[in-house]
Parts: structure tokens; sequence; C-alpha cells
């Protein structure tokens, strides 16, 4: 086994490497055929997730649970296949998005959810949801802890009223079924659209929520209502932030208030000046590096090169470590269960793992990635979901 050591600057740049320019695959002995997945680096274990590209200098050559990385030939880096677990639970209180429904989807977006004509909130996506729930309570009985979201896709206008409904029925069977001390310790969030009326949110807190995500995805105004236009015919780039500002002062700066933004599809600037400006208002960014996928307006797309990604994560760490006191709990020793709890890591994201390096070399976190429970929930991703095909 691998001993745990620090991340490095090395280990960020290789995983920014192979999410940005993708990989071929090989398969040597008895291992399975593979076309895309993820693994865990060895050493700094930090999970990776990577898409395949057969014109790419990088090739991952898999040998029964072990992974190499090669460049050209030439080994950069070994890992092993298995599951990092799952960092948050979504639980889809519809299946439907209005802004596909009227041709105006997120143009790095190729979910398929809302094609015209397709009921978003149907019985079986209400009894699917209620199954969600229970697994989820399950997982959580087993020891599991992070962030549990509830998606609203984005409803019709005349259906939008019916969210608070469908937040109470789902909250209702996490409170009837969690200890109150697990139920506190945990971040629940809607991941929803700004309500007209900020005040709806001191509903959503009275049914236990201690966070919101209202995903702002794009810094730049301008490049926001190109690059997803069925959220600027709803409401302004403006109104989503005085959102997020309104959110910090209901349920706490930092991980009361989250938006998720796709780094990689606007300028380096006026992305890093977008990220500091919310999170000097008490909004913390999660940080997808772009991915150009298949079947949204931007496949065919080129990521950014690995060493913008990398630029770009160093200067949005600098910020972060620059307003970190002013959150609720500092960004340098949040524990909570949540979206700002240390030593998180995603596979497509580095932002978190550049805060974990540095933290590391301050000594305030040991080698590798802390043991958070994740794989408590390895099976949440078998669940059939209502538009699966048989």
């Amino acid at each position: 086994m691998t001993e745990k050591r620090n991340i490095t600057k090395e280990d960020i740049y290789l995983k920014a490497r192979l999410n940005a320019e993708g990989v071929r695959y090989r398969v040597e002995g008895s291992g399975k055929k593979r076309g895309g997945g993820g693994f865990i680096l060895d050493g700094c274990e930090l999970p990776v997730m990577v898409f395949p590209n057969p014109f790419s200098r990088l090739e991952l050559i898999y040998e029964d649970s072990m992974v190499t990385i090669t460049d050209m030939g030439k080994t950069i880096g070994t890992g092993k296949v298995a599951g990092s677990g799952i960092p948050f639970i979504s639980i889809p209180l519809s299946y439907g998005c209005h802004n596909r429904a009227m041709g105006l989807p997120c143009r790095y977006c190729n979910k398929n959810w809302g094609k015209a004509g397709v009921e978003p909130i149907t019985p079986e996506v209400r009894e699917q949801a209620v199954r969600m729930v229970d697994r989820a309570v399950s997982i959580i009985q087993q020891g599991w802890r992070g962030p549990v979201i509830f998606s609203q896709g984005v409803l019709p206008p005349d259906q939008r009223q019916e969210i608070d409904g469908l937040l109470e029925n789902a909250m209702s069977r996490f409170r009837a079924s969690l200890d109150k001390d697990v139920f506190r310790d945990l971040q629940f969030a809607p991941n929803v659209y700004p309500p007209d009326d900020f005040d709806d949110m001191l509903r959503w807190k009275e049914m236990g929520f201690n966070s919101v995500l209202f995903d702002l995805e794009v810094m730049d105004t301008a490049y926001w209502n190109a690059i997803c236009p069925g959220k600027a015919t709803t409401y302004t780039h403006a109104y989503w932030k005085e959102a997020q500002e309104a959110a910090a002062e209901i349920f706490g700066r930092g991980r009361g208030s989250v938006s998720s933004t796709v780094v990689g599809v606007e300028p380096m600037d006026s992305l890093v000046e977008g990220i500091e400006e919310r999170i000097s208002k008490g909004v913390y960014t999660i940080g997808y590096m772009f991915y150009p996928a298949p079947g949204s307006a931007y496949e065919g797309f080129r990521p950014p090169t690995a060493p913008w990604f990398v630029k770009a994560t160093e200067k949005i760490i600098d910020a972060y470590m620059k307003h970190a006191d002013t959150q609720d709990v500092s960004l340098l020793d949040d524990e909570r269960p949540g979206y700002t709890q240390r030593g998180r890591s995603l596979g497509n994201i580095i932002i978190e793992d550049e805060m974990t390096r540095r933290l590391q070399e301050m000594g305030k976190l040991p080698p590798g990635l802390p043991d958070r429970g994740y794989a408590k929930a390895l099976d949440w991703g078998k669940m059939k979901r209502p538009y699966d095909k048989e």
C-alpha cells in the first residue's frame, strides 16, 4: 500500500492535465475494457475524473485495479481504481429543465431533461424522491457525512410555486428519521432558482435547511447572458448575486450561501475577480473544470490548458485565503460536513485540492485526504431514476 504523503503542485498539475487533455485507454492482463471513469492518484489520494480523447498524448494503462499514466510512453503517475465514495447526495425533486424546453439551455450542459412536452413532476418522480430520501437516511445512519442537496431542476413559471411543498415533503422525512444532533451537523441545501421574494428563504430555514445553492455558473455578466441564456431570461445576473448575498445573511457567510461555477468558459481575469467579489460577500464558490460534454452546445470545444487551470486556481485560493477569516467559520478551520469542509476533493475540481495542499504545508492537515466516510454512499449511484431507459 502506498504511503500517504502531502499533495504537491505536481499532483495538481497532473490532475489538471488529465482533465484538460483527456486520455487514451489501454488494458493489460485480464482487466476489463474501459472507456472512461476515474481513479485515485497514489500517495496524495486525489480523485481524478477523465474523459476519452483518442488524440491525447496521455494514456491510461489499466492492469487489474492498478493504473499507470504515461505521456508518449513515459510514466508520469500511478494510481488505483477505487471508489472515492459520494461527497454529496443529490435528491432531484423534478426532472425538468424549462430552459431546454424553450431551446435555451446552458451551453456547457448536456442533461437531456426538460424536453418539450415532458412533464417534470409526475407521481413517479415524487415516489422516487421519497425512496432517495430513505436511502440517504440509511447511508447517513451508517456514518456518511456531507452535503445533502435538493435539486428543483428548472420548473416552468406556472409550477415554481410548488417548490416549497416539494422541499417540505422531503425535509420532513429527514427530520423524522435522523437524530437531532446528526440532522443539525449535516449541510442541507436546496439547489434552486432564486425566489421572487427573499423571505421564502426564511421558510426554508424553518424547514431545517442551513444553506442554499444559487448556481451563478459564470462570473462575467456578458458571458453569462450568452452562455446561460435561459437563466438570463428569468432574472438578471445582478438579481442572482443579490439573492446569494441575502442567503449569506439568512444562513451564514460561507457554507450558508454556495454557488457553482464552470471554470474555463470565460477569461481568467473576470473569473478570478468575480469569485473574489463573491467570497468577500460571504458566497462560497465551487469551481468545476470545464469539460466539452457530448450532447452540449460546447461539444468539441477545447478546455483551457492545464497551466491555465492551475494559474486560475492559485489566484482563486489566494482570494480564499485573504477572506478566509471573514466567513462564519474560517475556511482554514472549517470541519463541518459540507462544501466548505477542509480536505474535500472531487474528480473534476482542483480548487479544493490547492486549498488542501496549502493547509498541509501550514501543518493544518495531515498527509493524504481525510476519511470523510464517503464510501458509505458508494451504492447511491445504482438507484434507478424515472427517466432511465429499461
